[in-house]
């Protein structure tokens, strides 16, 4: 009995220092739209509600300049604090209800940007969105991953990279759409492993169900992984439907 006790607690101490669950801290890392995020509450729990209607330009230097051929972007967006170690391997989770919206371009909800302090343009290293293409052919946006496949800078501009080489791979789930997320909760879990020679694997689970299967994905070398979330899309010289999601709090368990 004394041997099994013995065992149990090692075990439990090994896990403790193996191993670490936390809700990561966030903040607003650029000027957000008047009322666009809001804390609410359901049930007796706490839930970040983000809402971006049109012509909600987002706050950051970027985008107010067009871009990728947009007039400008909109943005509702919190940060992580810190970042994610590139020596560990991190489980994030957390459960999505979107109400409204996400039927336009690109319209991201959660990203893996790399941070980093003297070059403010590192692209991020993959994105979850919404798409319904560039020329909304599809009555509803499909799921989507756009992982980065590759990123040299070749040449800077003050803080940011003017001209860079890589790009970005998607994977488009022709089965899962927008009409299968409205107004309903969606558990997400996205594992990332250990990043070596600035390659690191993703795998991605919906309500139990693995989408994703160690997709190889870039982490620039220049950067640091952290974790950004709300409402980030192209800007419509025309109109952009409002869209809204809530968010629990993410939670992230990392090991070595």
């Amino acid at each position: 009995m004394k041997k099994l006790s013995l065992c149990i607690f090692l075990i439990l101490v090994f896990s403790l220092f193996t191993s670490k669950s936390f809700a990561v801290s966030f903040e607003k890392n650029c000027k957000v739209p008047k009322g666009s995020i809001k804390t609410i509450k359901i049930d007796g729990e706490k839930y970040t509600q983000f809402t971006l209607k049109d012509k909600d330009k987002g706050g950051c230097s970027t985008d107010i300049k067009s871009r990728h051929g947009f007039p400008y972007w909109e943005r509702a967006e919190l940060a992580q604090r810190n970042t994610l170690s590139k020596k560990k391997i991190h489980e994030i989770s957390f459960k999505v209800k979107i109400t409204e919206g996400f039927n336009g371009i690109g319209e991201n909800f959660f990203q893996i940007h790399n941070y980093n302090k003297n070059l403010k343009a590192v692209y991020p290293s993959f994105m979850l969105k919404f798409d319904t293409g560039n020329f909304q052919e599809l009555d509803v946006g499909n799921f989507q991953v756009n992982y980065l496949k590759d990123f040299i800078c070749l040449e800077k501009k003050e803080k940011y990279c003017a001209k860079s080489a890589g790009g970005f791979g998607k994977k488009n789930f022709k089965t899962l759409t927008i009409d299968d997320f409205l107004n309903k909760w969606m558990n997400f879990k996205i594992v990332i492993s250990k990043i070596i020679n600035e390659k690191g694997s993703l795998t991605i689970f919906i309500n139990d169900n693995k989408i994703l299967d160690n997709a190889v994905v870039h982490f620039p070398k220049r950067g640091t992984p952290r974790i950004k979330y709300g409402i980030y899309r192209p800007g419509n010289l025309k109109v952009n439907n409002t869209s809204q999601i809530l968010y629990s709090k993410i939670n992230v368990n990392s090991k070595k």
